[in-house]
């Protein structure tokens, strides 16, 4: 099974006097997700399930990268994924269908985290520990099912930040 963890792309702050559940993303954000999904569907990591803050920059986030996927699917929109900890995700992810690769996008500090207790190994990347926004890593689990999900189980397979597309 692959999991792929994501942080919403880049957000804007026009509005300061806006909540911060509904700020958008920044046209930088725009342009990174749209980087991004193209290099998951160039190397082959589409989602068969995507579950999502229901934070406005996760789904515009979503929204962008689904576009350059071969199959995009519908997203399931989790509020408790809004600001989840790491704990809370990996039971949101624990408790999906048995599909091959799921995909969870989220917020930091939760999703950086999780996304560093979920690999055996962490990626050699020095943006890794920090998963600045639209940060994405790909990992390979042996698992029959969803729910056997453990931290410290996952093997690095892929992680970019946007900046290092090209």
């Amino acid at each position: 099974m692959k999991l792929i963890v994501m942080r919403h792309a880049k957000s804007s702050w026009d509005i300061p006097w806006s909540d911060d559940h509904d700020r958008t993303l920044a046209p930088r954000g725009r342009h990174a997700a749209a980087l991004i999904g193209k290099w998951l569907a160039d190397a082959g990591h589409a989602p068969d399930r995507v579950l999502c803050s229901t934070a406005t920059r996760t789904r515009q986030t979503w929204q962008i990268v689904g576009e350059s996927l071969p199959e995009p699917k519908q997203a399931t929109f989790e509020r408790r994924l809004y600001h989840a900890g790491s704990r809370q995700i990996r039971e949101m992810i624990a408790a999906s269908p048995a599909d091959e690769t799921v995909m969870v996008i989220g917020h930091n500090p939760g999703i950086g985290q999780f996304a560093e207790e979920i690999v055996y190994d962490a990626p050699p990347h020095p943006d890794f520990r920090r998963y600045p926004t639209a940060a994405t890593l790909v990992v390979r689990l042996e698992l029959k099912s969803w729910t056997d999900l453990r931290f410290r189980s996952g093997r690095f397979v892929d992680f970019a930040v946007p900046r290092d597309i090209r």
